[in-house]
């Protein structure tokens, strides 16, 4: 009978800050899986990477690397796969899903024949090995000792499992005597990580190291009892908590009072497994009622969300028009960003005239002198105005763009006046003329009511030079507009009726 024990990381508590996997070497090397297998055949690894190590470069080519072939010939798999207690499917699925060499999808390096060794390990348990009952493990004689029925009792079910766990974690790691050596324990996974990623330094690995309680009688070895031995230096070695302190998210003031609520009196005001288990959950708490009160803060009012948008708005077009009117140069992101904002200006102000109430805006409401600030048209970009003169004149440049619109009982008069800078410091003031009418309709494009805008030019003027509007094809950009945005204040936004995305924002001027 085969037993499949999904990996599990023992002792860890899955906090906000993720600080399990660097809680120092002597809470880090007990966080670690131990594999239960039962099988004649025991692929002795899994507590050491060492060893497999030494099988692959046994079997290994010259080069580093390892076939599907070369695995199979190796003693412990092929009489797996003899007996039938390895699958063949199994040992083909394992293969397949570890990862290749990038040159030689045939070959492996050695972390991948790493990873299906221990997918083969993870299928047995021993059949003579049986995993610990907490009812029946009789206390050590040790009286600090972390790991016995008496230090476990009156705690909750949760961390006298943790610490049954890590006693038989201990089992599997620990030689014949059941003591640690610093040797086997650099060569440990989760040690030789924590040094290759810099989290944990030689020099600190030493003095943790010496700082242990060791076995009695074997001063270079350990033994569980040692775990017993955290002061509180060592817990403000890991890292992510010395962040939080460094950080000021995190009062040392608020560590030593928690710490001190966690020490065992057992350990001489030290911290033993359940007491560290208590401190991380007390921490997570801590940020945990922090996020909580955060989300629980009621949002500011839709009203203030809109004035904050609005002003967000208006100080990104005039970023953007800061030596380039209208911002008529600027990067698509950019234009992506004002779109961005005016979309949920739109959607979430209540100061909307249009969205309160579409029908009731009528052209008496819009009627004034109006100055456009910003537009991502792109007919208008192209021609650089709305008369296209910025673009055929020398060194002509757009400079400014207003709209005057007359409602009167029997006719709407708008006039757009657009001013050109050309050579010499001089300005063409261009002007066209036209009618305009309001009216609430369904949109085009969505179906919803809006309100439409429309303009029909009647000719374009500057200097002696007077012509139909009809024939200026850049004209017709600003010819049919639906409203979208209207407030009090006098910002007015506009978009094309076949193209939600084309935007013309105007701002009212006071006289």
């Amino acid at each position: 009978m085969r037993w499949f024990v999904p990996l599990t990381l023992v002792g860890t508590v899955g906090t906000a800050h993720a600080w399990a996997p660097t809680f120092g070497f002597k809470a880090a090397f007990w966080g670690n899986v131990y594999n239960a297998r039962s099988s004649s055949f025991s692929l002795r690894s899994s507590a050491n990477d060492v060893e497999v190590q030494r099988l692959f470069d046994s079997a290994c080519d010259a080069d580093g690397l390892m076939q599907k072939s070369d695995i199979m010939k190796m003693e412990e798999i092929a009489a797996l796969l003899d007996e039938e207690d390895l699958r063949w499917e199994e040992f083909d699925m394992f293969w397949d899903r570890a990862p290749k060499f990038p040159t030689d999808s045939s070959k492996i390096d050695v972390d991948s024949f790493t990873q299906i060794w221990r997918d083969i390990d993870d299928l047995f348990e021993f059949e003579d090995e049986v995993v610990p009952d907490p009812t029946k493990i009789p206390p050590t004689s040790s009286p600090t000792s972390s790991v016995t029925v008496t230090a476990i009792a009156g705690e909750d079910d949760d961390e006298s499992g943790e610490e049954l766990e890590l006693e038989t974690i201990f089992q599997g790691i620990s030689n014949d005597s059941r003591l640690l050596s610093l040797d086997v324990l650099r060569e440990w996974d989760e040690v030789k990580r924590l040094l290759d990623d810099g989290l944990l330094g030689e020099e600190e690995l030493l003095k943790l190291w010496q700082d242990t309680t060791k076995s009695p009688g074997s001063p270079n070895e350990i033994d569980a009892d040692g775990l017993a031995t955290l002061e509180i230096d060592d817990v403000m070695r890991w890292s992510e908590l010395k962040e939080l302190v460094d950080e000021g998210s995190l009062e040392m003031a608020e560590v030593r009072s928690i710490f001190g609520e966690c020490c065992s009196a057992a350990a001489g005001g030290a911290m033993d497994v359940s007491g560290f288990a208590k401190f991380d959950k007390m921490i997570e708490d801590l940020f945990e009622d922090e996020e909580g009160a955060e989300v629980q803060q009621q949002e500011p009012p839709l009203e203030a969300q809109g004035s904050a948008l609005k002003s967000l708005l208006l100080e990104k077009i005039g970023a953007l028009s800061a030596g380039d009117p209208l911002a008529l140069n600027c990067e698509d992101e950019a234009l992506e960003e004002v779109l961005e904002i005016v979309n949920e200006l739109c959607e979430t102000s209540t100061t909307n005239l249009v969205d309160i109430n579409a029908k009731a805006v009528v052209p008496s409401d819009i009627e004034g002198d109006w100055e456009l600030l910003y537009t991502n048209s792109g007919m208008f970009r192209f021609y650089q105005g709305l008369t296209g003169l910025a673009q055929s004149m020398p060194n002509g440049k757009f400079n400014k763009l207003t709209q005057s619109l007359k409602a009167k009982s029997y006719a709407n008069d708008c006039v757009y006046e657009e001013i050109v800078d050309v050579v010499g410091g001089q300005e063409v003031i261009a002007t066209v003329d036209g009618d305009w009418s309001m009216k609430s309709t369904p949109s085009l494009l969505t179906g919803e009511p809006t309100v439409l805008m429309s303009v029909e030019p009647g000719t374009v003027k500057y200097g002696p030079t007077s012509t139909k509007a009809d024939h200026w094809k850049s004209v017709r950009c600003m010819n049919q507009l639906d409203m979208s945005f209207m407030d009090k204040e006098g910002l007015r936004i506009m978009r094309g009726n076949t193209s939600l995305d084309t935007i013309f924002i105007f701002k009212k001027i006071e006289k």
